[in-house]
């Protein structure tokens, strides 16, 4: 009779198939229809969809999977994809659209795992969180923390970034550190902006890189955002309240500014990027919208709307951009700054 030596659950409903490549385990699932990659404790790394019902068998071959289905009675070739982060930026694209690219009708909304991150309950998370390739979370608190989680919930790593701030609201003063979303490179560096005055640039391990200064507001939720070039774009406040101008930062991969485009107040959405390039926000009180070529950093057009805008914007398949504004309106204007049409 053999010891079993280790057990864990398997990340699926049913598993049946099972290989070794070398270092990994891989799984495939016959009621997700999932192929999973796991480490030896059990830690999905990477997973893919099978598009044909009931997966049985499976084996390895360099970067190829062999799948033998059971409902079709076939076997199939599948060719393993290079690891992409699924989610690497706020709204999970450059176009701010959340729309996923993914299969989850299978998806019950049963709860998987929980994790309390703050001690004090009163440091709540603002922030969306960003998967790297590996399946690894990325988010901030109001600890003024950068966290990194595993796929099953552990705490990877955490980065203190700074002291936390206190602010005035309408029920008084209140802690705030950090609420921003962070932002992934394809080399996997980590992109965070915290109250403490900086943004980051930190090694997937959770290891300072640069910080480059940055001032924002409270209430500026504003997130990196990386060019297809490598440089990072966010929105900023106005760094003396005698001044109403805030700023738009273009920074370059090393940590140094391309350049700073100036608003007429603070930006608190996060910016969206065109198919060319073009970067697209609106900003606070002064209720603009801008448009702003990627290189010079130079004003494209300007639409105005009757207040505030705080609503990142949207970018359609046919280049329609979507935002709100505290003038109680959705507005739809097209690449070149004309109004489509507006809902009240």
């Amino acid at each position: 009779k053999g010891n079993i030596l280790k057990q864990f659950d398997s990340p699926g409903k049913k598993p049946h198939g099972l290989a070794w490549d070398g270092k990994y385990l891989w799984n495939s699932d016959a009621v997700t229809y999932n192929i999973y990659k796991l480490d030896t404790d059990g830690r999905v790394l990477e997973q893919y969809y099978f598009p044909y019902s009931y997966p049985t068998g499976l084996a390895i071959q360099g970067e190829y999977l062999w799948m033998a289905a059971r409902d079709t009675g076939k076997i199939y070739k599948m060719k393993i994809p290079k690891k992409k982060s699924p989610w690497p930026t706020f709204r999970g694209n450059l176009k701010n659209t959340g729309l996923s690219p993914y299969d989850t009708s299978h998806v019950d909304g049963t709860i998987k795992w929980t994790t309390q991150i703050a001690k004090n309950l009163g440091l709540v998370i603002e922030s969306s969180l960003t998967i790297d390739k590996d399946g690894n979370l990325y988010f901030t608190s109001h600890e003024n923390k950068i966290y990194s989680l595993y796929p099953n919930g552990d705490i990877r790593w955490e980065y203190k970034a700074g002291e936390q701030k206190e602010v005035g609201s309408p029920t008084g003063k209140v802690i705030k550190g950090a609420h921003s979303t962070p932002a992934i490179s394809e080399k996997g560096i980590i992109y965070a902006r915290t109250l403490s005055g900086y943004l980051f640039a930190l090694t997937t391990n959770g290891k300072l890189i640069w910080k480059y200064p940055l001032y924002v507001d409270a209430d500026s939720w504003s997130s990196p955002v990386i060019g297809p070039d490598g440089t990072i774009y966010i929105g900023a406040s106005h760094k003396d309240r005698s001044s109403e101008s805030g700023k738009i930062h273009a920074v370059n991969p090393d940590g140094t500014n391309k350049w700073i485009f100036n608003t007429e107040s603070d930006v608190f959405p996060t910016v969206a990027i065109g198919d060319d390039g073009t970067i697209y926000s609106g900003n606070g009180a002064s209720g603009k919208f801008y448009a702003i070529d990627p290189d010079s950093g130079d004003q494209k057009w300007m639409f105005q709307t009757n207040k505030h805008i705080e609503s990142s914007a949207a970018i359609g398949k046919d280049g329609t951009l979507y935002f709100g504004s505290w003038d109680n309106y959705i507005y739809a204007i097209d690449f070149k700054g004309k109004e489509k049409w507006s809902y009240k």
